[in-house]
């Protein structure tokens, strides 16, 4: 350095470090944001099953005097919440891809790579943690016997 007083020390470890400290940090901001959101859906899922509680009761009901079995009930409602994660999560995913890809492209300057890997984890979460709570919300409406429902109107 005495030979080329022009030319600066730069220590290249220590920036690394600094830079993925801040990586990480964004990244830890990421993973709330996406735990805030899931509750937040969840939270409006169990809105939305409360909500309709009544009509899906005297639903449930007149399948049940029409001759439907428990079995046959939770599989509608597997299915129909199953339906419901599907066209919520692949939609939302895919999204998310694309923007991230976007965003590492345009604003970071970082190579592209279409992660779908991300897809075979984060929808089968998603569909469990959807079917559980669609069970959680209408297992005591299941449970109730169709004479209470009729006769409650």
């Amino acid at each position: 350095l005495q030979a080329y007083p022009y030319i600066s020390q730069v220590s290249v470890g220590a920036i690394l470090q600094q830079v993925k400290g801040i990586i990480d940090q964004v990244s830890q901001a990421l993973r709330f944001v996406f735990l805030f959101t899931l509750i937040s859906a969840l939270l409006v899922l169990f809105a939305s099953a409360a909500a309709s509680r009544k009509v899906r009761s005297r639903e449930i009901a007149l399948q049940k005097v029409l001759g439907a079995g428990k079995n046959q009930l939770w599989q509608s409602l597997l299915v129909e919440y199953g339906l419901i994660s599907l066209l919520s999560v692949l939609p939302a995913t895919l999204v998310a891809l694309l923007l991230g890809n976007y965003l590492a492209q345009h604003f970071f300057a970082l190579p592209s790579h279409f992660n779908l890997s991300s897809l075979s984890e984060v929808i089968p979460l998603a569909l469990l943690l959807i079917l559980a709570s669609g069970w959680f919300a209408n297992r005591k409406v299941i449970k109730t016997l169709p004479v209470q429902v009729l006769n409650s109107d």
